[in-house]
């Protein structure tokens, strides 16, 4: 659930770390093919997927994002 998702972000953040959201293009769009996965396998990826487009974007609105080369590598690039 959205909530959720927004107390994580905010318990990383409070320790004073970034946290990565990660989506596979299919998550965002409900009409890209399916995969052909058993019942249980089907549940867990394809669950609430009308929805995860809506949460990403209360998601962006919500709290700062950066790139990962921004918030992980700056130190070690020449």
């Amino acid at each position: 659930p959205l909530w959720m998702i927004k107390k994580g972000i905010s318990l990383v953040n409070k320790e004073g770390k970034p946290a990565i959201i990660y989506l596979h293009p299919r998550e965002i769009d409900p009409l890209a093919p399916k995969l052909d996965l058993p019942f249980r396998e089907k549940a867990i990826h394809y669950w609430g997927i009308g929805n995860t487009k809506k949460k990403l974007i209360a998601l962006l609105k919500g709290f700062s994002f950066g790139s990962i080369r921004d918030n992980f590598f700056s130190d070690h690039l020449s």
